[in-house]
């Protein structure tokens, strides 16, 4: 006997993956709404402890949105200041912005107007454009990397102004090694506000610059010029892998490796320079009245080395400096000895 009836196949497969989708959504949706409160929460607690160490905290108004990829605290025309070390600054806006799943990672973000006012300084104003940002990550021990983008800032002092474009600040550790920091600075075009009367033949505008640095040991490193700590335990070293900048007519490069160490106050190692287009430099320093016949030896003797793409060596040996194999000086000690302090 057969039946016209058949059974049906279950959709209970096909639906499941639905389930589960909607069902992350809404826990999720739960844990940023609840995360959201408690961000909340501790901004506030942070804000009442400032205020009750005596620091200034005020602004128009402040929001916590972002739902779903993030958290984004907005503060209308804020101002902070900190009395214990007499800094006091104002802006428009500020953002600060977090992952939801990264709480180690904040991305700044201030546009427009930042006015600083520091204790026995001159006050500062600057105008950052509005792809500015600052990003500053850490872990449990300590800061891991810092890092600034600016694509326009005016900044206003009290003898004039100056100005930044493509400016990018990169500050922090190599994931291998945390003891090592490296640094890289990179600037399309900046104007500054005066120069010293001793190089105005330069001029006030520094058409590109760019620095790579790596410290190893980085603590150690900094502890050498305390005046009061006897030598460290570990050697430090200053690896300049890439300097260029041009300025005005000089146009120069350098590179170097510069040991610290733990037994000496002196460094050793080699710092090469070149420079280009020396003929525009030489006549700038003749027109400065500020070109000697020593200064006309060592820029023409660097420039015949660059002509093929070589540096001119000036080495840190012995605490002395040599520059193309002349002795040029001694090197003055940038700290003080364990035995230099025990004598006195």
């Amino acid at each position: 006997m057969t039946t016209d009836t058949s059974k049906r196949p279950s959709r209970f497969w096909l639906y499941l993956p639905f389930f589960f989708f909607a069902l992350l959504i809404t826990a999720y949706s739960a844990y940023w709404f609840w995360m959201r409160g408690e961000l909340g929460k501790g901004v506030d607690a942070w804000i009442a402890d400032q205020r009750a160490a005596g620091n200034v905290i005020e602004y128009a108004d402040k929001k916590l949105t972002g739902f779903p990829y993030r958290f984004a605290l907005t503060v209308d025309e804020p101002r902070f200041a900190d009395r214990s070390n007499g800094v006091d600054w104002t802006g428009q806006e500020l953002q600060l912005i977090m992952q939801p799943w990264n709480f180690y990672h904040v991305i700044g973000r201030s546009p427009g107007r930042n006015s600083f006012d520091l204790r026995g300084e001159e006050p500062i104003t600057a105008i950052l454009g509005s792809r500015s940002v600052a990003s500053l990550s850490w872990t449990d021990t300590g800061i891991e990397r810092f890092a600034v983008a600016l694509d326009t800032a005016d900044i206003v002092l009290t003898d004039g102004a100056a100005s930044l474009q493509d400016f990018s600040l990169n500050f922090g550790a190599p994931d291998e090694d945390s003891s090592t920091m490296r640094l890289a600075v990179d600037i399309g075009e900046m104007s500054l506000p005066y120069v010293p009367d001793e190089i105005d033949w330069l001029g006030r505008a520094i058409g590109e610059l760019r620095l790579r640095v790596e410290v190893r040991n980085f603590g150690v490193f900094l502890n050498r010029t305390n005046p009061f700590l006897p030598d460290p335990v570990a050697d430090s070293s200053l690896q300049l892998a890439q300097f260029l900048v041009s300025w005005g007519p000089l146009k120069l490069g350098a590179k170097g490796d510069i040991q610290l160490s733990a037994q000496s106050c002196t460094p050793d190692g080699t710092l090469s320079v070149r420079l280009e287009e020396t003929d525009a430099l030489l006549v700038a320093l003749s027109n400065a009245n500020q070109l000697t016949e020593e200064i006309e030896t060592g820029i023409k003797a660097v420039g015949n080395v660059s002509k093929n793409g070589g540096f001119a060596p000036i080495t840190f040996k012995d605490g002395n400096v040599t520059f193309l194999g002349q002795a040029v000086a001694p090197l003055p000690q940038y700290c003080r000895t364990a035995e230099s302090i025990g004598a006195n």
